[in-house]
């Protein structure tokens, strides 16, 4: 993941790459403020004879959002009520579409709290890290996935659920360390 300026106006922006990228989720998201404008999901070089030159990688630009990781804000992992919420209007936007969309790895090193403006301004947030999004059944977890971390022992390549994105929610209200 790198932070990047566009040349064309100045404004900044995060590229990073990935085999694959929820791309209609994060969308769906930043459509309704609470994802970072996504500004292109495509081939990492556009001509040949490079463009297939990476493989599957993709490169992903979004915008640059000003603020930290909820690990970082809430080191306890516990969002407090207004943080909370606007995850879970971000996870009842997504599991509501039609058809139903998952993000599949909602924990706190993917929520960023924008900068507020002050003490009365606890800041927004932004839900990030779209790689394994996307359609709710269908969409798998990567083959190397971390033990302990995930929702009923999932194992690498299970199909993500609804009810995996509600389990992993939850324990932003009430998670006490970040195993």
């Amino acid at each position: 993941v790198f932070q990047a300026r566009l040349l064309g106006d100045g404004r900044d922006v995060v590229v990073k790459f990935a085999e694959r990228y929820g791309g209609t989720a994060h969308n769906l998201l930043a459509g309704n403020g609470l994802a970072p404008e996504l500004l292109h999901v495509g081939d990492v070089w556009s001509e040949e004879p490079a463009r297939h030159g990476c493989g599957k990688l993709r490169m992903i630009v979004m915008e640059f959002v000003k603020g930290r990781a909820a690990h970082q804000v809430y080191p306890r992992g516990i969002l407090p009520d207004i943080h909370f919420e606007a995850v879970q209007k971000a996870m009842t936007v997504l599991h509501e579409h039609k058809p139903p969309l998952v993000h599949g790895d909602l924990r706190d090193i993917n929520i960023l709290i924008e900068d507020g403006e002050g003490e009365q301004d606890p800041g927004r947030v932004k839900i990030v890290d779209f790689d394994w999004a996307g359609e709710a059944g269908k969409v798998r977890y990567p083959y190397h996935l971390s033990e302990g971390i995930y929702p009923r022992d999932a194992k690498g390549y299970d199909l993500i659920t609804i009810e995996d994105d509600r389990t992993m929610l939850e324990r932003l209200r009430t998670q006490t360390d970040r195993s």
